[in-house]
C-alpha cells in the first residue's frame, strides 16, 4: 500500500497516514516505520488454552467468546491532519 502512496506521489504521513494491524516485527522497520494495532496474542492464547482445558476436562460445555484488547503503537506513518 505505501509502495502505491509514494508511487502516486504523495508522502506519508504528510499527506496521507497509513496504519497495519497485528504490528509483525517487520512494520519497525519499513520507511516510514508503520503504527499498527498489536494484539496481545500471548492473553489471547492463555484464555485460549484455559477454555480448551475446561472443555476436555468436562467443566464447560457453553461457546465461549473470548475478547482482549489491541493496543495501539504509533510510528512514523501516522499524523493529524494537516491544514
Amino acid at each position: 500500500v505505501m509502495k502505491a502512496i509514494f508511487d502516486s506521489g504523495l508522502r506519508v504521513p504528510e499527506d496521507i497516514s497509513v496504519t497495519g494491524f497485528d504490528d509483525i516485527e517487520i512494520t519497525q522497520f519499513l520507511h516510514p516505520a508503520l503504527t499498527t494495532m498489536r494484539q496481545p496474542v500471548h492473553e489471547l492464547s492463555r484464555q485460549a488454552l484455559q477454555t480448551l482445558y475446561s472443555i476436555i476436562e468436562g467443566l464447560s460445555k457453553e461457546q465461549t467468546v473470548i475478547r482482549v484488547a489491541p493496543s495501539l503503537v504509533v510510528r512514523q506513518s501516522t499524523a493529524p491532519p494537516g491544514d
